[in-house]
This record gives C-alpha cells, sequence and structure tokens, in this order.
C-alpha cells in the first residue's frame, strides 16, 4: 500500500493537517476547562474571603467594644456591691448595644460567686460554671464560646467573655456578653440566590456549624455516612490559612476554605464541582463535530494535491533512470510555470551540465598524469618548512620559560589544580606567606588542607567557593601558628566546554581583616552602651531600673549572671539579679568586712578571680560556686564624684574578653551616676513633702484640736487607695491631697475656727468656702488634677449635695471620695471643742448609716474592711499629733 508515492503523500497530508488538529483541540478544551475551574474556585475564594472579613471586622469590633466595657474595674465592683445602683454601667452597655444591634446580654461572675445579669431571667444557675467563665478566666483573655441556636428564636449566637484584671493583674472574674450570630450571616448571604453554595464555620477543635445554604455534610444524620471522609478533609485543611480542597460526598465538591485570625475559625464554602464545568460539554461536542468535517475535507484535498505532485515527479523518476544508464542527452518536456517546472529545467540543466563534466573528466584525467611529477617537487618544498616549524616551537619554550619566572617573583601565592583539585603548581611566595615549602603541596588534594585553612571544612563548601568565580576571604594557620587571611580568587580555565584547570591566586591581606575586626568590636561595644544607656533613663523606680540594666547586661553581653548590690552603712544590699544561676543567690546583707566585694568597695578597684582561688569562697558565694555554672568572677565597684556606692558583679563560664571588660567598666561608671540621681531625686522628693507637711502645719497651728488632723487624713487615704489598688502615681498625689485638703482655712477667721460652741448659719457659711480658697491659693502652683479635684471637693457629697453649693459636676471623683471618707472618719475620732471623740467602731456605724448618699458606698465598704483587719494601723495613725517637723 505504501509502495507507491502518491499513497505515502496522502498519508503524509492527512497527518500532517489531522495532528495539529487533534493538539490544538485537546489543548483547547484543557485549557479553557482547567480556566473556568479556577476562575470559579477564584471566585468562591474571593467570596469566602469577604464573608472571613465581615466576620472579622464584627469580631474585632464586638472585642474592643467588650473591652470598653470592662475597662472601669471600680464601676464593675461598684454594681456587683450594691446591683440596685446600675446606672452608670447601664449607660456603658447602651452604648454598647448602640454600637452593636447583635447584643443581647451582659454577664458579669466573679471568683467570689457574686454574679449579675443585665435580664434577670439569664441568671439560673452559677455562672462560673459555663464555658465562657472558665475559658476567659483561663486564658486571661477574650475568649469566644462555639455558635449555639437559641431556643427562642433558633437564630445562631455566641457568647464573647474577657477576664476582668484589677490594677496587680490579676483575673478576679469575667465579663460576657451574648452576641446575634444571625445578624452577621444575614448581611454577608450570597448575593446571588440559588448558587448551590453550602457555608459551614469550622472551630478550632472541629466543631463544624452550618451557615448558610443546604447542609450537605449531614451534621444532623445520625448514621454518619460521611464521617471518614470528613475527618479526612479537615485533616488535609488543617494549618493552612486559606485554599481549596476537593470532597467526595454524593458527588465530588470543591471546598473553598478562609481562616479568621483573631478567631481560629475556618469559613469553608461547598460547591459542586459538577456545576462548575457544565457549560463546558456544549464546547466539547462543537469541537468534536468540527473535527469530523475537517478530517473530511483533509482526505479529500489530499488525494488531489498528491495526484497535482506525483505526475511530475514521476517525470523526474525517468529522467533521472535515464541518466543513470549514461543518456546525458535525455530531456524533459517542460510545460508548467511554478516549482516543478523549475524543477524540470534545472533537470535538463543537469543532464547539460553533467555531459559538460563527463567530457571535462576525461580531459582533467590526461593533465593529472602530467601534474603527479610536479607533486614531487612540492615534497621537497615541505621538508624545508618542516625545519622553520622546528625554529618556532623552541622560541615558544623560551617565551615560556620567562612567563614562568614571572610568576616566580610575584608578591602573591600563584598556584594552579586539576580537575581532581590536586595541585599541579605553586609558586615560591607561598613560604614567605604560610611558611611552608611549595614541595609540601605539589600534588596534595586541595580539599584536604582544612588544617590549614579553617575555613574550608567540607567538599561542598569548597567546590562552592571555586565555582563562584569571585574574590573569597579565608582564613589560614601558618606553619609557626599564626593566624593569617588571604583574598582568594580562582579561574576556571576551559578547553571548549570541558574545564581542565583552575588557576587561584591569594593576597595576604591579614592586617587589612585585623583592621576590621577592631572596628566591628567598637562598634558592637559602643552599640552595647548605648542600649542599656537607654535603660538608665526609662525609670527612676531604683529597684526596677537595676533590675532592668542586669537583665540587659546578661541578654546583649552573653553573661551567666549579674548581681547588683547597694552600699547601706556598712552593708551591701542585694538589688538587682539576672539570669541563670540568680536562685542561688545569698538575699542577705553583707558585711562589707565579711567578702570579697567589701574589698572592691574600699579599695574603689576592679577585682577579678578563678573560683578555684579558695581564697575568695565565703558562705555568701559558696552555693553559686559549687553549682558547676560559674567558673570566673568579676567585680565591678560603682563610684560617682568619689563616693562608693555598690559592686557590680559578673559571673561567668569562660573569662571576659577585653571588650566586654571594657563595655561594664564604662557601664558601671553610668550606673554610679545613675544611683546618685536617683538618691539625689528621692531628697528632693522628701524635702517636697516635708514643704507640704509645713504648709499644713499653719493652718492646723490655729486649733490645737485639729493638730495632726492633716497628717490623720492622709495616712487613712493613702490606706484606702491602696486597699482599692490604685496605681502607685495615684496614691502619692491622694497623700499630698490629704495633707493640703484644708488650706483653705488660712483665710477663714481664727474666732471661727476655734469657737467652742455650735457656729450660726452665717459662720457656717464662711467655713464652708474653704475648699474653694484652698483651690484658689494653689491653683498656679502646678499640682495634678487629682490633688487639686480633693481639695476642692472632699466635702461634696456622693449624691451631689454638700459644698461648694454652686459647683455642679456629673460624678465625684474617686480621689474626693477617698478624702472625704478619710477626713469624715478622723473628723468623728477626734476630740473637739464642742464634743467629745467617738470610739473607732461608732465612726464605722456613722460611715455605713451614710453610705450611697453622703459618702462613695465602694470606699465605706473598704474602710469597713480595714477596720475589721487592721484595727491596729488606725490606732497607731490616730495617735499622730505632729504634722511637720
Amino acid at each position: 500500500m505504501f509502495s507507491s508515492y502518491r499513497n505515502k503523500l496522502i498519508v503524509a497530508f492527512f497527518l500532517i493537517a489531522t495532528i495539529p488538529i487533534l493538539f490544538i483541540g485537546l489543548s483547547i478544551t484543557s485549557k479553557v476547562h482547567n480556566q473556568v475551574f479556577d476562575e470559579i474556585v477564584q471566585l468562591r475564594a474571593e467570596e469566602t474571603a469577604y464573608k472571613s472579613e465581615k466576620i472579622e471586622t464584627w469580631v474585632s469590633n464586638n472585642e474592643q467594644a467588650l473591652k470598653s466595657l470592662s475597662s472601669n474595674y471600680l464601676l464593675i465592683e461598684q454594681i456587683l456591691n450594691n446591683p440596685n445602683n446600675s446606672t452608670g454601667f447601664n449607660e456603658n452597655v447602651n452604648s454598647f448595644k448602640n454600637l452593636n444591634n447583635s447584643y443581647k446580654n451582659v454577664y458579669i461572675a466573679m471568683e467570689d460567686g457574686r454574679q449579675y445579669c443585665l435580664k434577670s431571667s439569664g441568671i439560673g444557675q452559677d455562672l462560673r460554671l459555663n464555658e465562657w467563665y472558665v475559658n476567659a478566666l483561663n486564658t486571661k483573655d477574650i475568649a469566644w464560646t462555639q455558635l449555639y441556636n437559641d431556643s427562642d428564636t433558633g437564630d445562631l449566637f455566641v457568647t464573647v467573655s474577657m477576664a476582668l484584671m484589677d490594677e496587680d493583674g490579676n483575673a478576679n472574674g469575667v465579663l460576657a456578653v451574648d452576641l446575634n450570630f444571625q445578624h452577621l450571616l444575614d448581611r454577608i448571604r450570597p448575593v446571588k440566590k440559588g448558587n448551590g453554595e453550602s457555608i459551614y464555620i469550622i472551630t478550632q477543635n472541629r466543631l463544624i456549624s452550618k451557615i448558610i445554604g443546604k447542609d450537605l455534610l449531614n451534621l444532623a444524620d445520625d448514621n454518619e455516612k460521611y464521617v471518614s471522609k470528613i475527618d479526612d478533609f479537615l485533616d488535609r485543611i488543617n494549618g493552612q490559612h486559606m485554599g481549596n480542597e476537593k470532597i467526595q460526598l454524593d458527588e465530588e465538591y470543591v471546598g473553598v476554605f478562609m481562616t479568621i485570625p483573631s478567631l481560629g475559625w475556618k469559613v469553608l464554602s461547598l460547591n459542586n464541582k459538577s456545576s462548575f464545568i457544565s457549560s463546558i460539554d456544549t464546547m466539547k461536542q462543537f469541537i468534536i463535530y468540527t473535527a469530523i468535517i475537517a478530517f473530511i475535507l483533509i482526505i479529500f484535498f489530499s488525494m488531489l494535491f498528491s495526484r497535482m505532485f506525483s505526475n511530475s515527479l514521476e517525470k523526474l523518476r525517468d529522467g533521472t533512470l535515464e541518466i543513470q544508464k549514461g543518456n546525458y542527452d535525455y530531456r524533459i518536456e517542460v510545460n508548467r510555470n511554478d516549482e516543478f517546472g523549475q524543477l524540470s529545467s534545472a533537470f535538463n540543466n543537469m543532464a547539460l551540465i553533467l555531459k559538460e563534466s563527463y567530457d571535462k573528466i576525461r580531459r582533467t584525467t590526461n593533465e593529472l598524469i602530467t601534474n603527479n611529477d610536479q607533486l614531487q617537487e612540492m615534497n621537497i618544498e615541505l621538508e624545508a618548512s618542516y625545519e622553520q616549524l622546528q625554529e618556532t616551537s623552541d622560541q615558544l619554550n623560551e617565551s615560556e620559560t620567562k612567563y614562568r619566572t614571572l610568576i616566580e617573583n610575584m608578591q602573591d601565592i600563584v598556584w594552579v589544580i586539576d580537575m581532581d583539585f590536586k595541585i599541579n603548581y605553586i609558586n615560591d611566595e607561598v613560604e614567605r606567606i604560610l611558611k611552608y615549602k611549595k614541595e609540601y603541596f605539589i600534588g596534595r588534594d586541595l580539599k584536604k588542607l582544612s588544617h590549614i585553612c579553617t575555613d574550608i571544612d567540607d567538599d561542598e563548601k569548597f567546590i562552592a567557593i571555586i565555582s563562584q568565580n569571585k574574590k573569597n576571604v579565608l582564613e589560614f594557620i601558618s606553619k609557626d601558628g599564626r593566624t593569617v587571611y588571604l583574598e582568594i580568587n580562582f579561574k576556571n580555565i576551559y578547553e571548549g566546554e570541558r574545564r581542565i584547570a583552575t588557576q587561584g591566586v591569594a593576597r595576604d591581606v591579614t592586617k587589612r581583616v585585623l583592621i576590621e575586626k577592631e572596628v566591628l568590636k567598637r562598634n558592637k561595644e559602643l552599640s552595647t552602651i548605648n542600649n542599656i544607656s537607654i535603660t538608665l533613663n526609662s525609670t527612676m523606680e531604683l529597684k526596677k531600673l537595676l533590675n532592668n540594666v542586669a537583665y540587659d547586661i546578661t541578654r546583649m553581653m552573653d553573661i551567666s549572671m549579674c548581681t547588683i548590690r547597694i552600699l547601706d552603712g556598712e552593708k551591701l544590699s542585694l538589688m538587682a539579679c539576672s539570669d541563670e544561676v540568680s536562685y542561688l543567690i545569698n538575699q542577705e546583707c553583707i558585711h562589707i568586712d565579711d567578702d570579697i566585694m567589701g574589698r572592691a568597695v574600699k579599695t574603689g578597684e576592679i577585682i577579678e578571680f578563678n573560683i578555684n582561688n579558695k581564697e575568695f569562697i565565703t558562705k555568701y558565694s559558696k552555693d553559686v560556686f559549687e553549682s558547676g555554672k560559674v567558673d570566673y568572677v568579676k567585680i565591678f565597684p560603682l563610684k560617682a564624684r568619689g563616693n562608693n556606692l555598690g559592686v557590680l558583679t559578673i559571673l561567668t563560664k569562660t573569662k571576659l574578653n577585653e571588650s566586654n571588660s571594657n563595655i561594664l567598666s564604662s557601664l558601671t561608671n553610668q550606673v554610679a551616676v545613675v544611683l546618685e540621681n536617683v538618691n539625689l531625686y528621692q531628697g528632693v522628693k522628701d524635702n517636697y513633702i516635708k514643704t507640704i507637711k509645713t504648709l499644713a502645719a499653719a493652718v492646723e497651728a490655729k486649733d490645737t484640736y485639729t493638730e495632726g488632723h492633716s497628717l490623720r487624713v492622709s495616712k487613712y487615704a493613702v490606706m484606702i487607695a491602696n486597699h482599692a489598688k490604685l496605681p502607685k502615681k495615684i496614691c502619692e498625689e491622694i497623700e499630698v491631697a490629704g495633707i493640703l485638703h484644708d488650706i483653705g482655712k488660712i483665710g477663714v477667721s481664727d474666732s471661727i475656727l476655734i469657737k467652742p460652741g455650735k457656729l450660726t448659719d452665717k459662720e457656717f457659711k464662711l467655713i464652708t468656702k474653704h475648699p474653694m480658697i484652698g483651690s484658689k491659693i494653689l491653683k498656679d502652683v502646678g499640682f495634678s488634677e487629682i490633688i487639686m479635684n480633693s481639695i476642692k471637693y472632699h466635702h461634696k457629697r456622693y449624691d451631689s449635695k454638700g459644698y461648694p453649693y454652686d459647683e455642679d459636676i456629673d460624678e465625684l471623683p474617686i480621689e474626693a471620695c477617698i478624702i472625704g471618707v478619710a477626713d469624715a472618719f478622723d473628723a468623728m475620732t477626734s476630740s473637739r471643742s464642742y464634743r467629745r471623740a467617738m470610739d473607732f467602731e461608732a465612726a464605722i456605724n456613722e460611715l455605713i448609716s451614710n453610705k450611697g448618699t453622703q459618702f462613695h458606698p465602694y470606699i465605706v465598704d473598704i474602710m469597713v474592711d480595714i477596720f475589721r483587719n487592721k484595727i491596729n494601723v488606725l490606732e497607731e495613725i490616730a495617735m499622730t499629733k505632729i504634722v511637720a517637723s
């Protein structure tokens, strides 16, 4: 069948036409199929990402609102102590509700069993048994419960809770809010109805909740038809932030998922895969019909064109056979103007040329016989040319010798290695730089010289350095033990594409590298000193400051432990220690004559020793030295302006290098200066308090009955503030406010202040002006708002009555409430010109009877608790008479 050229031509035309059609058709079908599928999956991913972002935003907004609601710990304590007085808290809740219409209920549960629910129907049991309480208290942060269906509406709900932290960072209870998750789902449902999409929420513990669409996973099916497939699907998406995976249920589905970062939940969109590609089937049918028609046309045109081509070729075949027989006069009739016509003309021309060539060859044969004699003569001339070539070779050898001499006199090491990395050549310069004879290297494998080059420790690293074809600085050890740094450049030599050798040049750059290392060392010293200097200026609280310094030294300088002791008389008191063996440090104060640290204080010199020197081991350091974690100790004295302030001790496993010693010497000077500044600051602060006490004494000097009143009020107020766990800064300001609260009495007549009987209405009106007088006296001094509020409003009642009468305020400041209770308590327990002092119990009962009206209920409760548990402290304060020294 295929012996005929025409048949072969038909088959060739058919194959040439059909193979591209088949390939293009299949490629287009596959490309369109994949592109349509990918675009639909991408669209689902974008929709899922949109839903996840909506949920994430909803979660973030509710968490921020919950943080705002829980921020006023004092207000929450107040509502728990007096649930009937929840106006302030309800205002915050209403703000929360206005912010988010998903709100349903608010709960508060404390560890001591106190609990509160905004809707009374919400408390049917101990709230501490709820999942949201346990999660929030364990994490001490915001926690979310699983989704659940509300029994009344059937909507999805979720509870968000947050630990209530007091001022010391302790979790004393939990605040929780029920939120309608269904409201959010209604806003993120698919815009296109009936798109067959089913959406689920998957929590961190793999609980699944359907939120939109048909339940494809049969969550409510008791026969657990797809349990193993669903578990395998969840395993595959676990740990992925986003993506898509396939799952085979009743049909094959594509699951597109996205993680909600703040909750760790996943939003999963399930879509039937067959619905993605239904439109592709129609296109496949169209391509098949088109291909069938194309095949029919291809067969028809193949037969037509093969006949046209084969007729001319058959004529060429006959002409070629005639030429083969030696008939150079045969010619083909030319009756076409196309390529076959040109080919026929070319054949006729070829036949003519062959005839002429045949005649020419016969003539040339005769000429060759004649030329043979001439070749003999040319051979004699070639022998003469060989002698000239030998002379040229000798000249080349002479040039190579000159090149070798040039290499031998270079100041750098030059070597050549073969394909097996063996050294074939190395110049004499290696002996000057590395102190080895060049014969030591000849024939050696360059990769096996790791005892000389410390930077080449394996074959792969060495080969990588060679292949880079760039400069590398490597560290070498010379024969006399010196460290030498060589800048090496490799150059591969190729023959065609095959590497036949590698040439290397090494230059001694030891001085340059050592200078660079010294610069880096100095930079590290300055960086470390700068970082710890920042710590030294971060606070004026001495113990915290020194602990931060000790921690930074151990962290930045990789030191086992650092301690700082301050000189107190003849003893060294431990103020800070860090890190690895700090639990072994003796906490006692050490007399300067009982330990080597005392010698550093007395001499002002740095002391360094190895623990093997038993002379320096004392009962205070024995445990540390015997732990096996410390071998060297270095003690730096802390001196400032000639004063010995203490010692900074460094304990290490290895001896401190010069760089770290320089850093520590500089740091000890800075620490000493900061220590002296802190001491000066404390002295200024003490003088400030003394000045305030003296000012208060000037007021109390008018009336012997009120002697010590201001100082006692100050001490009572500080006790209350500390008990309420207010910040230290606020406690200090309340202390000053207590001393100065009656400073306005300077502007009240002595006759009124020391009048033994009852005051007239006019006299009482004058004395009620003393808070405003005090406020005016101190307004330009620069006291904080807390101090000024305490002075101005300490006679203002909790129910907004009291004086100053012309001052209307929305809420009485807590500091004024504290000073008011402390002032009333001292006034009742002190003797006055018009009555005798009450005992403590009677004064406490009076506070209780006016709780919620005249006095803040929470502050009264604190005072009652102090009376019950610390009455001895109250008795001690009550004995205070002298206001200032």
